[in-house]
């Protein structure tokens, strides 16, 4: 399905720092509407780029490198004219987001002062997705778990019950299912290039009802990071993989707290 290419606000604020949301694989600026929507409402200038390997194209003709390309090109951008900048990163977003970053940490002047990691996935250099599936003993479940095509483009096998099972709502569940497309499998097989998490404050959403990044899964990723002696701010949430939609006002208001004090 054809979609822009980012969404921006069409209201700024001088005082509010800028959100950047790296969304997750399937995923497009739409899926967050409902969520991104109240922040600009609130009064952020929110900007959501859409990642090359998750249009939908078959064969796939982007991946990784050409996601976190697209979301450096943006936030260097935004440091560049000054912008104190709040990283909201969804899933698979983590991983792109933290590998977009190096180097553009909060200074004077402007720069990414905190990542809010929405079950994301955040892992050491040289880690990808994939791998902590197998790190789990989960690797026979990779055929069963996604719709994985000879061209390597890639789907849930059951996007209702793995991003939307806590959504009691058919309608809207319906309609965020619309704004998803194939993705590039090679995004789950690719590896983490830099660890954001290390060099700047870090707040993890852990979604206890998670289907597709299942809460001891999300442990597994903080127990990494206290190893490497990070330690995030955890905040729990009783919500499957898509807090955005069915925990809004609650992530709203986290990250407003987290802009008032970066």
């Amino acid at each position: 399905m054809a979609q822009p290419a980012t969404t921006a606000a069409t209201n700024t604020s001088t005082t509010k720092p800028t959100i950047v949301l790296t969304h997750g694989i399937w995923h497009s600026p739409l899926t967050y509407s409902k969520f991104t929507s109240a922040l600009r409402a609130a009064g952020y200038d929110v900007h959501v780029p859409f990642l090359p390997s998750c249009t939908g194209a078959r064969p796939p003709k982007a991946s990784l490198p050409e996601d976190t390309q697209l979301v450096r090109r943006l936030v260097e951008m935004l440091c560049d004219q000054g912008r104190t900048v709040i990283m909201v990163m969804h899933s698979y977003g983590g991983v792109v987001g933290c590998n977009a970053l190096k180097g553009l940490g909060a200074k004077k002047g402007g720069g990414v002062a905190h990542l809010v990691a929405v079950a994301a996935h955040l892992h050491p250099v040289g880690f990808g997705i994939l791998d902590l599936v197998r790190e789990m003993g989960n690797k026979d479940l990779i055929p069963v778990a996604f719709d994985i095509a000879p061209d390597g483009s890639c789907m849930s096998k059951n996007v209702r019950a793995s991003l939307f099972n806590d959504l009691a709502n058919e309608a809207e569940a319906n309609a965020l299912m619309r704004t998803l497309s194939r993705a590039n499998l090679d995004c789950m097989e690719a590896k983490v290039q830099f660890e954001a998490w290390k060099h700047i404050p870090l707040t993890y959403v852990h979604t206890t009802a998670d289907m597709t990044l299942p809460p001891h899964y999300q442990k597994r990723i903080l127990e990494k990071m206290e190893k490497a002696k990070v330690k995030a701010k955890v905040v729990e949430m009783d919500s499957g993989h898509s807090p955005y939609v069915t925990k809004t006002d609650e992530l709203v208001a986290l990250v407003e707290k987290v802009a008032a004090h970066p």
